[in-house]
């Protein structure tokens, strides 16, 4: 037994009188000993594990520091398999072990339990028990590990195999040890296949060259044409599946799947967040893992599958998609995810004032005064759309950051060749949001946000991890943030949260108290008498809805713009939140259409928006430049752009100031339009053919 397990008797007897007999786990009242005082019937477990295949293992510790008292917690026998089920390991990490015992433990310092001799004695029973099963099980796991060496071995054959050869991997071999065509279906052998699959998928750091592994391994087990031969039986059989094979068919769809689960996880979840696919939508949900649950199950009742689906279609077809799930990834070209990064375009010193577009090609940088001169560029990974770009001056150097679903990158236009990587998602995650500023000590921080969790970066490392009570969408306010909720379906609903600095949130602002100010103004009132209905079921379908919330820039005041939709018009309302007081200044009716896109500057007292019209209506009308002065007078404008006979879509999907006199306009994602003020004139600026445009800024 390893010296680990080897506990002193003082550390165990400290252990027990400070767990007040009580596992350590919060709200578990479980004891560690009988009532009757003679059984001990708790665990002892290692916050850092005590052996290389345990949790939380840390190599740095010495074996006197892994069976240390300050290593161990006294748990109930649930709780100690709980903290220790590799798929808790990332909720029960080593600090949150280490303060769930010090909150424990401190708890029970005035009135420690009574340890008795025979407790400790009773551990020391259960440890020689556990070295006698392992002296016992020794020849069987020697007979078991040599057959997984052998397994392993051949895993890595494959692996040095080239794509080429994979016909020549060792078939035999591999029939030998894991059986032939279906016959292995959820057997003993293939779930220790599985796990020494994963296991060698581990040593492979690289996505790329892990990607094209586990497609070989995977063809070595299913060949491709057995797979369109399945599906071409599902094509010619689909309206009347009494001619299948069925139980080809359902142990094949077996099969196929526990292919698909042998994909490494960080591959699926890069797959996820594709714009487009090979695997069907509903493996990524469980949806298709639920058939074969229930296959495995009536499998297990000694049901007859032939006879439980022999008519079933439903259950056929998808078991189809299975196939063409794992038939499109192992067709899958590996350069349609993972890209080889092409070296960036960098510039020795970027002007101060410059414009950014973001589009499915690349990230580039381009003059004020000529758009088509590029500065500098970032290429990008087509298949990933930048979600938002954020530009950060620190140090006399400009840092742009970005993100995608899966990641986010920094990259310095001035120095880096290629972009770095500051947050990769984890599996199941998807990034929502994020938050960069340059520090009053010229450090640069960056908040990543993924659902109701924030991952704080100072310097580009990682500080800390934060969670908050609700799914919100964030907005930061100085050294704070609010939280936005548009999941609205009553009055009481709260649109506003303040979040102070311990992540605790308070409502601010409520639906109900938002639509009463709101349709008590004018121009609102009119709006609704001209538009309401007899029904009053679509009266209130018509109520406030839609609603979004952006901060504007506005000198040194926080001002926040709420925008919602009433009788397919939009409503923009101007607040200030001071003191979690909500103050009210401007309620604005859009004229025309309806908006998707608001951007905003500040400058001398002059608040200007410009709102991008949706082409709702087909008529000339573009945008809407707003002017408030002292967020007081509201004088506004409608531009036009002539349609000359085009009948084409012409929503405004983005609309950004630009320098003086000029608004920029991103036209379906596809065309780019500057606009100047003086000359009352649209250009169009040239873009690649066939680039995605998500987004144009100017930096000043």
């Amino acid at each position: 037994m390893s010296k680990a397990r080897q506990y002193k008797t003082s550390h165990l007897k400290k252990l027990f009188a400070l767990s007040g007999n009580n596992c350590a786990m919060p709200n578990c009242s479980r004891s560690l000993v009988s009532k009757d005082g003679n059984t001990v019937i708790g665990k002892i477990c290692h916050i850092e594990a005590a052996s290389e295949l345990g949790p939380r293992w840390n190599i740095d510790m010495t074996e006197d520091e892994r069976r240390d008292f300050k290593n161990l917690i006294l748990m109930c026998s649930e709780h100690h398999d709980e903290i220790d089920d590799k798929a808790n390991i990332k909720k029960y990490t080593t600090s949150v072990l280490k303060t769930m015992k010090e909150d424990h433990e401190s708890g029970n310092r005035i009135m420690p339990f009574e340890v008795k001799e025979e407790h400790i004695e009773q551990v020391y029973n259960q440890l020689d028990e556990i070295l006698d099963i392992v002296k016992i099980s020794h020849k069987d796991i020697q007979i078991v590990k040599s057959q997984n060496d052998e397994m392993f071995n051949l895993i890595k054959e494959i692996h040095i195999a080239t794509t080429g050869n994979i016909s020549a991997i060792d078939k035999e071999k591999m029939a030998t040890l894991i059986g032939e065509n279906f016959d292995w279906v959820d057997s003993n052998k293939m779930q220790a296949f599985q796990k020494i699959l994963a296991n060698y998928n581990k040593t492979i750091l690289d996505r790329r060259e892990k990607f094209i592994f586990s497609q070989k391994i995977t063809r070595s087990l299913f060949e491709i044409s057995v797979l369109e031969d399945i599906s071409k039986a599902w094509s010619k059989d689909s309206w009347n599946p009494e001619n299948l094979d069925h139980l080809r068919f359902i142990q094949g769809g077996i099969m196929a799947y526990n292919c698909l689960e042998q994909i490494p996880k960080e591959i699926i979840n890069d797959f996820k967040m594709l714009n487009w696919g090979p695997i069907h939508h509903g493996y990524f949900d469980g949806y298709l893992g639920s058939f074969i649950s229930e296959i495995k199950l009536k499998m297990k009742l000694n049901i007859n599958l032939v006879d439980a689906y022999r008519n079933d279609r439903y259950l056929f077809e998808n078991l189809n998609r299975i196939f063409i799930s794992l038939q499109g990834y192992l067709k899958f070209d590996v350069n349609d995810l993972y890209v080889e990064k092409e070296e960036a375009l960098i510039i020795k010193k970027l002007p101060r004032n410059f414009l950014l577009l973001n589009s499915s090609n690349k990230i580039t940088i381009r003059k004020t005064t000529d758009f088509d001169f590029v500065l500098a560029s970032l290429p990008l990974n087509k298949l990933f759309r930048v979600i938002k770009t954020e530009v950060i001056r620190n140090k006399d150097k400009v840092v742009i950051f970005g993100f995608y679903g899966g990641e986010c990158f920094y990259w310095n236009p001035e120095e880096d060749i290629t972009s770095k990587v500051l947050y990769k998602s984890e599996e199941n995650e998807k990034i929502t949001n994020m938050f960069c500023e340059s520090m009053i000590s010229g450090k640069i921080e960056c908040y990543v946000q993924i659902k109701n969790k924030l991952v704080h970066f100072i310097d580009f490392k990682e500080n800390e991890t934060i969670f908050f009570e609700k799914k919100l969408d964030l907005i930061k306010s100085g050294k704070k943030f609010i939280g936005v909720n548009i999941q609205l379906y009553n009055k009481k609903d709260v649109i506003i949260y303040s979040i102070n600095e311990n992540f605790k949130i308070k409502p601010i602002l409520k639906w109900g108290d938002l639509w009463e100010k709101v349709r008590a103004d004018e121009n609102v009132k009119s709006w609704i008498e001209i538009n309401k209905s007899d029904d009053e079921i679509l009266n209130h379908i018509n109520d406030l809805n839609n609603l979004s919330v952006q901060k504007l820039n506005y000198d040194k005041k926080d001002l926040y713009l709420i925008k919602g939709t009433i009788f397919n018009a939009n409503v923009l309302v101007i607040i200030e939140i001071s003191e979690e007081i909500v103050e009210y200044h401007n309620i604005i009716l859009l004229k025309k259409s309806r908006t998707i896109t608001i951007d905003s500057q500040y400058n001398s007292n002059v608040l200007e928006l410009c709102c991008g019209y949706l082409d709702l209506n087909r008529k000339d009308s573009v945008f809407e430049y707003i002017k408030i002065t002292n967020l007081d007078k509201v004088e506004s404008i409608t531009i036009n752009k002539e349609r000359n006979g085009d009948l084409n879509c012409r929503d405004v999907f983005q609309i950004c100031f630009g320098a003086t006199d000029t608004i920029y306009l991103n036209e379906e994602g596809n065309k780019l339009y500057k606009y100047s003020f003086s000359k009352n004139e649209f250009f169009l600026c040239s873009t690649e053919e066939n680039e995605k445009i998500n987004g144009i800024e100017y930096i000043n």
